[in-house]
């Protein structure tokens, strides 16, 4: 019996994660109209983060620092493959997401009635 509980209990956090991770993807793929897999590498990142820093200074001060530590690193990296191969996707990301259009197509899901 205890064998099923455990067995259960992994496999509902397991779903659960699952879950997370397809509602982040949906929300992303959404918003932005292009599926981006670097959000998960960078959670990972900052999970491992907050592990190792851990050891040092203790929880909660790891907590804080790790999530600073991956948004320093994120930003190092995108200024990075802006320099070398991003320099002609910005501006037509940034025409893409106009805040008018964006509201625009908020509205239209909104109001669409159908399949």
């Amino acid at each position: 019996m205890e064998f099923f509980t455990i067995s259960l209990l992994n496999g509902i956090s397991y779903g659960l994660l699952l879950f997370m991770l397809s509602a982040g993807l949906t929300l992303i793929f959404s918003m932005m109209g292009v599926l981006n897999f670097a959000h998960a590498s960078f959670y990972m990142l900052g999970a491992y983060f907050a592990y190792s820093i851990t050891q040092w200074v203790g929880f909660w001060p790891a907590l804080v620092v790790a999530p600073l530590g991956v948004a320093v690193l994120g930003q190092r990296i995108k200024r990075e493959v802006q320099k070398t191969r991003g320099l002609l996707l910005i501006p037509r990301l940034r025409q893409r997401l106009r805040p008018q259009r964006l509201k625009r197509k908020m509205i239209m899901r909104l109001v669409s009635v159908g399949p």
